[in-house]
């Protein structure tokens, strides 16, 4: 899966681009615990249910996926591929604004 990260004021923002799931924290890495730990939240209600996980969750709005080849990678996991985003990024002026009014 791919994630951005970016400022919020005093937050960190964390959005999913493979499933429309967001998360923050006051810290890049309490944004991340917290959409890793989203994501698990997420698979375990839905194998409960009985449904395949994350099924239904929709891709992120195309904003996010446009500005991710721009976006400074921070790191990558076997979960998740960290990238970063500031108002240099190509596309995250628009995006901050459209999307975090």
């Amino acid at each position: 899966m791919r994630a951005i990260l970016n400022p919020q004021g005093a937050l960190w923002a964390a959005q999913c681009l493979d499933y429309d799931v967001a998360a923050c924290g006051g810290s890049i890495t309490e944004a991340k615990t917290n959409m890793l730990q989203l994501i698990e939240d997420q698979r375990v209600i839905d194998g409960d249910a009985g449904r395949w996980n994350l099924r239904g969750i929709p891709k992120a709005p195309e904003a996010f996926v446009k500005v991710w080849d721009g976006a400074q990678l921070m790191d990558s996991t076997a979960e998740m591929e960290w990238r970063l985003i500031n108002m240099d990024t190509p596309g995250a002026a628009t995006l901050m604004m459209d999307a975090f009014p």
